[in-house]
């Protein structure tokens, strides 16, 4: 029976009764449930990309009903309501659809051919709502009945609920409801949170599961990750209001000819025949894309949210059938799609968005027959950069999840994460199991000196720590370290005229700050000869990783006060030590 609890199953559901929710699935709807009887009134859950996150709404939905209460499930996207739709059909739960009327045609015909019955109902005590065409309705006062009357509220892909957009204006009317958001991601590019206390509705958070143990368990397949070197220059895109880059101008650096024969290239190379997803920009950028691959061979074809619903349903089912390799989309195989037959990804679009990243690997990592692992294939560095801001260890890790608002990530780091190596021989990417000899599990190339140098810069230069001082920046520096050095007698000298209670104290703060640089600076210097013999750094490369983790050069840092000198001395202790 666990074969058949997923809507990615390739069987007819026709006959099918209630399903069997698996352990992590289970254990979500139980501490939901306990949620809500501890009156927590809005419950946000948290389920990776895989989790069967559907399946947990449906069943919350069924529970829901046997209270005799109504029920709505509010999805933002056509395939997300048809998704929610049939997984309350697998349930045999009659529900009412409220979208435009080409779509609810559209999931109620579906419906009936995969399960006998569309389970649509206009009088159904669950309904299924667009958020679209929901506020369409409060805007003409349609949905006024239902303030009272709803007791359950469930959201699906709910990081985009806010108080004060269009989702969080279509679950404040319901007075005495108690509500459920699904997400993979309760992480927002503009940094706003999900909690009520900040910017959401949100009382609760619950993490029913991760990638990790989804891929221990054998629910989420194992991956491997290809970086290769990119061409793509975002200096010049603009980052909006939202967090993540500019659309337009994303598109006009990623629309590149080189860009674009490297992604076949190398699919070519890694991975040729294998089903595949391809993540552009936008529409025009996922036609020269898919024209490309489809120039070498490899059967492509671009979908957007402006495919007609039946020529895209149509090329779906002829990618699972495998006479399409490869789906070039934008925009719409992200959030919340199922396509089983996928083995490997390859990401042409740059982002700042981390639900975005997170649920564009996570297509790769579906558990199909024949699989070995899933491929990413990553030509933006998005696997690098979302590493380094989050801090993880790991791709398919996560940082702490939290309903606040995101505080600014910490501008050092305090060098205990490991760090992610791309294989300058084939592009692997992976987390060198030995520092001292780096192996390419894939190809098995041995890491030279020369290359373990450039990576070691060029992890610093990304960090903008490598660069080159200016000759006044340096002239100021040196004059400083100069006053600090300033033997105790020529100090005194220097202050013999100032009044009594004034020259004591200087002399005193004088002899302070010397005593503390002195020690500060036999910090660094055992610091950086330790740093520089265990990594075989040479001078320029220490300097600069010692500017990486404490947030502040080496000339500089002779220069500080006394209190800020014993704060940096304290620091490269505690950092020694671990």
């Amino acid at each position: 029976m666990h074969q058949l609890c997923y809507a990615y199953c390739n069987i007819k559901l026709r006959n099918l009764a209630l399903i069997e929710l698996r352990e992590h699935q289970t254990s979500t709807v139980k501490q939901a449930q306990q949620a809500h009887m501890s009156n927590v009134r809005n419950v946000c859950v948290v389920l990776p990309t895989g989790a069967g996150k559907t399946f947990v709404i449906a069943e919350l939905t069924r529970i829901a009903r046997q209270s005799g209460g109504l029920s709505i499930v509010f999805a933002h996207r056509d395939v997300l309501l048809g998704q929610i739709s049939n997984a309350l059909c697998v349930m045999q739960l009659h529900h009412s659809i409220y979208a435009a009327k080409k779509t609810v045609s559209e999931i109620t015909t579906e419906n009936q051919q995969n399960h006998g019955d569309s389970y649509f109902s206009e009088t159904a005590n669950i309904i299924v709502a667009s958020v679209d065409t929901f506020i369409a309705r409060m805007k003409k006062g349609q949905t006024d009945h239902l303030a009272q009357s709803v007791t359950h509220w469930f959201m699906d892909e709910t990081h985009h609920v806010l108080a004060d957009n269009k989702w969080g204006r279509c679950v404040s009317q319901f007075i005495n409801a108690k509500g459920v958001g699904v997400t993979a991601t309760p992480i927002r590019s503009d940094g706003k949170g999900l909690g009520r206390d900040s910017d959401g509705v949100f009382d609760h958070l619950i993490v029913g599961s991760n990638m990790g143990e989804l891929i221990k368990r054998g629910y989420l397949s194992t991956y491997k990750i290809y970086v290769p070197p990119t061409r793509l220059d975002v200096s010049n895109v603009k980052v909006t209001s939202s967090g993540d880059y500019n659309q337009k101008q994303l598109a006009k650096e990623s629309d590149n000819s080189d860009i674009t024969g490297d992604a076949v290239e190398h699919y070519l190379r890694i991975c040729p025949g294998q089903q595949a997803i391809t993540f552009c920009v936008n529409i025009e950028h996922s036609q020269h894309v898919a024209d490309e691959f489809n120039r070498h061979g490899v059967n492509s074809v671009a979908l957007s949210s402006k495919t007609p619903a039946a020529e895209r349903a149509r090329c779906i089912r002829d990618f699972k059938a495998g006479r399409i390799t490869n789906l070039v989309n934008c925009d719409l195989f992200g959030e919340g799609f199922d396509v089983p037959a996928v083995v490997a990804c390859i990401m042409l679009r740059k982002t700042k968005s981390y639900s975005l990243f997170k649920q564009q690997f996570g297509r790769a990592l579906r558990v199909i027959d024949g699989k070995a692992h899933g491929i990413l294939i990553d030509h933006v560095n998005n696997v690098p950069d979302m590493m380094n801001e989050y801090k993880l260890a790991h791709p398919h890790e996560d940082p702490m999840w939290t309903l606040d608002r995101r505080s600014r990530r910490a501008s050092s780091d305090d060098g205990s994460r490991p760090e992610g190596v791309v294989c300058v021989e084939c592009s692997a990417y992976f987390i060198p199991a030995n520092k001292s000899t780096v192996t390419c599990p894939e190809c098995q190339h041995v890491e030279t000196d020369d290359e373990r140098l450039n990576r070691e810069k060029d992890f610093q230069a990304k960090a903008g720590t490598l660069i080159e001082l200016d000759t006044g920046f340096v002239d100021q520096v040196l004059a400083e370290r100069a006053k600090v050095d300033t033997p105790m007698h020529v100090f005194a000298q220097r202050m013999q005229n100032a009044p009594s209670i004034v020259r004591h104290s200087s002399i005193n703060n004088h002899a302070k700050r010397q005593h503390a640089q002195a020690q500060l600076r036999r910090e660094i210097q055992r610091w950086c000869a330790t740093a520089a013999t265990r990594n075989q750094w040479d001078v320029t490369i220490t300097q600069s990783e010692f500017d990486r983790v404490f947030g502040v050069n080496i000339f500089t840092a002779q220069t500080l006060s006394e209190r800020e000198s014993i704060t940096l001395t304290e620091r490269i202790k505690s950092h020694e030590q671990r």
